[in-house]
């Protein structure tokens, strides 16, 4: 009997499942990367700066940032990959 419970709870928690909040998901991820890649533009324009005035801290500094901007971009990447919003768009 609870497993039956559980069988019918299931679907129809799915049945009443909203497709918009899944695409507005999407569409925020979308919005992320775009901003994160936006980001990155800035830092490789801020590493260009640095290496013309010779400052070694501040090429440093900048690539620190890019290091962890990389990888902030490949967890939003691996983020948008799983929800899978090709169907969504």
């Amino acid at each position: 009997m609870k497993i039956l419970i559980t069988i019918l709870l299931a679907l129809f928690m799915s049945s009443t499942a909203n497709a918009n909040s899944i695409k507005n998901v999407c569409d925020y991820q979308e919005e992320q990367i775009l901003s994160t890649y936006g980001i990155i533009n800035s830092f490789i324009n801020m590493r260009v700066k640095a290496y013309e005035d010779a400052d070694k801290d501040k090429i440093k500094e900048v690539n620190n940032m890019l290091d962890r901007a990389y990888i902030g971009l490949k967890e939003e990447a691996k983020t948008y990959h799983y929800l899978d919003c090709s169907d969504f768009r």
